[in-house]
């Protein structure tokens, strides 16, 4: 998540500060009386002429837009607390560069639209493409496809010939007859991995169990 929020609020940036330098546009404080105070290249100059679009409005609702996505993915039911709270957030941004007339109203919509808009995209990007260059080379990973007929067996062997650090791994959490039919490949792997290994129960996706807080919260 922290990585692909970077990687939002980044490009975000750069085309806010390519359109700044490019519009010329005057704030506020500069030229009350003219919001249409645009001039090519303006911006290259002086940060009065840097006016359009907002960057901090722009860095908001990429942040906003990007973790708002990305917790949607891992905690669906959270998707209108975190959402509005992160968005209203980014909206108060906005609005205190209005109020401090370092930008027009307009500068904050597009700063918002253009936020909005890299956030959402990056985030859908990484996770459709998951061997792409940004992570190849900043999360060092790449994706490997195995084939066996044992996976545990597999799983660990890959494990210890590539030096993995920790290995994460879903679970059915079968139990009784159909655990004792089909097996665990999760089981065997903790049981025989040269390294840590975190297990994730389908199809729960917090990593602490509600029965756990409370056993936590009493002692």
């Amino acid at each position: 998540m922290g990585l692909h929020t970077a990687e939002a609020i980044g490009l975000a940036d750069v085309v806010t500060v390519a359109l700044k330098m490019t519009a010329g546009r005057a704030r506020p404080y500069a030229s009350a009386d003219n919001a249409a105070n645009f001039q090519l290249f303006r911006g290259l100059h002086s940060d009065e002429y840097r006016s359009f679009p907002s960057g901090h409005s722009t860095s908001a609702f990429a942040f906003a837009a990007a973790v708002s996505s990305e917790t949607q993915r891992w905690w669906p039911n959270t998707r209108w607390i975190i959402g509005p709270i992160l968005y209203s957030g980014a909206t108060l941004t906005g609005m205190s560069r209005i109020y401090n007339q370092q930008h027009w109203a307009s500068d904050v919509m597009a700063g918002a639209a253009i936020g909005t808009l890299v956030g959402i995209k990056v985030v859908r990007y990484q996770h459709s493409h998951p061997g792409n260059f940004i992570d190849r080379k900043l999360l060092r990973a790449k994706p490997v496809v195995v084939t066996s007929l044992w996976p545990a067996e597999a799983i660990v062997d890959y494990a210890a010939n590539h030096a993995i650090d920790v290995t994460v791994i879903g679970t059915h959490g079968r139990r009784g007859f159909e655990h004792l039919l089909m097996g665990s490949v999760a089981e065997r792997v903790v049981r025989t991995a040269p390294c840590p290994v975190l297990t994730v129960r389908h199809p729960e996706r917090e990593f602490v169990a509600p029965d756990a807080l409370v056993t936590v919260a009493k002692a």
